[in-house]
């Protein structure tokens, strides 16, 4: 399993010249830490959140984990279009296309999630208004 996980990591080098995959700068090695210890677990809980349905308390859990990991995506991308390492715009494009979905996924979750927020604040406080106003 091992000798296959390398085997990937070196195509995957090969094919997008990921800076980051093979000299992981502090600043990576501390995200890494973010996902394991936060995106990860989060996962599995609005999988089965979602998987069952009708689950509101995973609204403003989901629009910290959007908000989180899309900006985590904010340094790593101007890394990769400002690293001398990766030698052409191509190769920046390819890279970039590779994390992109790490930054419009989970912003659209989190943006989602946000209006349903607004949304229960504002039928909550119309209901408070309209109890006060009879």
């Amino acid at each position: 399993i091992i000798s296959v996980a390398v085997e990937l990591a070196d195509w995957y080098v090969h094919l997008t010249k990921d800076p980051f995959v093979r000299a992981t700068p502090a600043f990576i090695r501390s995200l890494v830490w973010c996902e394991l210890l936060f995106q990860l677990p989060f996962f599995f809980v609005a999988a089965y959140a979602y998987a069952k349905g009708a689950c509101s308390w995973i609204q403003l859990p989901s629009v910290v984990y959007g908000a989180h990991t899309s900006t985590t995506l904010v340094p790593i991308l101007c890394e990769l279009w400002n690293n001398p390492s990766v030698p052409t715009d191509r190769d920046r494009l390819v890279l970039t296309g590779f994390y992109l979905p790490y930054f419009v996924i989970p912003l659209f979750i989190g943006c989602v999630e946000l209006l349903e927020v607004f949304k229960v604040h504002r039928d909550a406080t119309s209901a408070i208004h309209r109890k006060k106003t009879r």
